[in-house]
């Protein structure tokens, strides 16, 4: 199966390719404060909805990288009637191959794919590799609501050390020199919403393609992960947004002291 073409298909009718609502996103993007000559970069950004919105309201210079062709696309089309089209870049790309390693950013974005560098506290390092001294860090990653199940590990291919708890992803990002400046989680609302949209444009596209070589494998997929989600995913899986700020001398000295 084309995971990619599985997930561009699932993501069809969804803005952000995660359970975000549209309170969490206004919210953090009011947070940032930045200036028009600012650089910001998203990692993993999809079809670059946050970056956008991000640059209509700062005008600041912008940069998106993703690896699926097709969500770069519709975000080519959304840069094209957005508020300043020539601020923002778009690339296609494995993330460490893309990035330039000597350009710093004031805010560096990574929501829902840290595994463009491997794991949570993978992704913190490589953002604050690439992150100006004082810059900014957004981060969206999943949590451990509970002891997940084992039988809902087994369908994800996961390990329970995979992901750590909020409080977790919070602590990580202090133990990495970054202060915290914000956080929320999603709800229960959010996942539904995000959940039912996500089965039902599989559904629906396959409705209109009978003839699709790939239509039996997606939709007995998308069958199963729903089933999932009902049983498991939606007590168990978390998402939040982090917003980090990367922090100086005097703060790490009181982080380690404190720990003392």
């Amino acid at each position: 199966m084309d995971h990619m073409r599985f997930s561009a298909i699932a993501h069809a009718t969804h803005k952000f390719c995660n359970p975000i609502g549209e309170a969490q996103i206004t919210t953090v993007l009011d947070r940032l404060g930045l200036d028009s000559n600012q650089r910001v970069i998203d990692i993993g950004c999809g079809k670059a909805e946050l970056l956008i919105r991000l640059v209509d309201q700062y005008g600041c210079l912008g940069t998106g990288i993703d690896i699926n062709e097709e969500f770069l696309r519709e975000a080519a089309k959304r840069v094209g009637t957005s508020r300043y089209p020539t601020r923002i870049e778009l690339r296609q790309g494995a993330a460490k191959e893309t990035i330039e390693a000597t350009l710093q950013y004031d805010l560096s974005v990574c929501v829902g794919s840290s595994q463009c560098f491997g794991l949570y506290r993978d992704a913190i390092n490589a953002l604050v590799a690439i992150t100006r001294p004082d810059g900014l860090i957004l981060i969206g990653e999943g949590f451990w609501r509970r002891h997940p199940d084992q039988v809902y590990l087994d369908f994800l291919g996961a390990t329970e050390e995979e992901l750590l708890t909020h409080s977790g992803n919070i602590d990580a990002g202090r133990e990495a020199g970054l202060m915290p400046l914000y956080s929320c989680a999603s709800d229960e609302n959010d996942w539904d919403v995000y959940e039912e949209a996500y089965h039902a444009n599989v559904v629906r596209y396959f409705d209109s393609h009978p003839m699709d070589p790939d239509r039996a494998a997606m939709l007995e997929r998308i069958a199963s992960w729903n089933r999932h989600y009902r049983l498991y995913g939606r007590e168990t899986l978390g998402f939040a947004l982090y917003l980090f700020k990367k922090a100086g001398l005097d703060f790490l000295r009181e982080s380690a002291e404190t720990k003392h």
